[in-house]
């Protein structure tokens, strides 16, 4: 059976916690609309003929397929996560995830350079390229976390 996505969309959301950095990755979830689903993680392929969609509403509980990039750290710090994606001139796409201690021009430096290293891994092209990047400046006393995710639609 081939499971291959039509559409997909972009969450992306932040969170602090004074409990934990499981607490705050799950209000980055929650701020991203995504922390009622069940999220399965995928490499980094997207089908010919996808295309980019609103976000959607699915089930509490849903099984969904994700690229996901995410950042988590401690008071004073700013982190930042995110995800770069193209077409190739070969119809289908390719996604790369990022994050980094800092802020998002330094994950952007770093997303562009793994695209371009994916590219020309397989000899192709990127003919149209997006990206999205969440970034926190997290309070003193507090856990923070970031997430950008592309979630699949079957």
């Amino acid at each position: 059976m081939e499971l291959k996505p039509k559409k997909f969309y972009i969450a992306k959301g932040k969170g602090t916690s004074k409990i934990s950095e499981i607490n705050a990755f799950d209000r980055a979830l929650h701020d991203a609309g995504i922390s009622q689903y069940n999220l399965v993680p995928v490499s980094s392929m997207i089908p010919m003929g996808a295309e980019r969609v609103e976000p959607i509403t699915l089930d509490p509980g849903a099984i969904v397929f994700t690229v996901m990039a995410h950042k988590s750290g401690g008071g004073g710090k700013i982190i930042s996560a995110g995800l770069k994606w193209g077409f190739t001139n070969k119809g289908y796409g390719m996604v790369v995830e990022g994050c980094s201690e800092g802020p998002r021009e330094r994950t952007q430096r770093k997303l562009d350079l793994m695209l371009e290293d994916m590219a020309a891994t397989r000899g192709v092209e990127v003919v149209k390229e997006e990206m999205e990047i969440e970034e926190v400046k997290i309070p003193l006393g507090y856990y923070g976390s970031v997430i950008v995710a592309m979630i699949f639609i079957l």
